[in-house]
């Protein structure tokens, strides 16, 4: 009697290896090249690691201004960026929904032509507008990362 032994290998997959198998997909279906990206979208996030994150990297940003900052739809979007906001960035970068983007350009380095990074990134909500605050409500916030070659960041 033989017995059949199966080994079952865990693969746990992390939404940066999932969105990467994605725009693979995307790239070879239509003849587009990966090296192409310019842009990672994190849309509607309810993590309130993130959120937290996000709303104490505004509050930091506008505190500097004493002014109170409320976040929008497309128009009213807040701008975190590398050259003006660095310790802000790097924190939304490094939040649940930020490290998976970032992971993302660092595993597949090669494959997009060398080392790319986020330099930006808007911060934006779908619909309504609201305070910032310390509060990690559920206000659906968006992130839109800005993709560059290392040498131009």
């Amino acid at each position: 009697m033989w017995s059949l032994w199966f080994v079952v290998v865990n693969l746990e997959y992390q939404w940066s290896d999932a969105v990467w198998m994605q725009w693979d997909r995307v790239c070879s279906e239509s003849g587009g090249d990966v090296k192409d990206l310019k842009y990672i979208i994190r849309a509607q996030i309810v993590n309130h690691g993130t959120l937290k994150i996000v709303f104490q990297a505004i509050l930091n940003k506008y505190e500097r201004d004493h002014k109170k900052k409320s976040l929008g739809p497309w128009k009213k979007r807040i701008v975190v960026s590398h050259q003006k906001d660095p310790k802000e960035l790097y924190a939304i970068l490094g939040s649940p929904n930020g490290s998976g983007a970032a992971f993302m350009l660092i595993n597949h380095k090669k494959r997009l032509g060398g080392a790319r990074v986020i330099n930006k990134v808007e911060i934006f909500v779908p619909e309504g507008n609201f305070e910032v605050g310390r509060e990690q409500e559920e206000w659906h916030v968006m992130l839109l990362f800005h993709i560059v070659d290392a040498s131009r960041a």
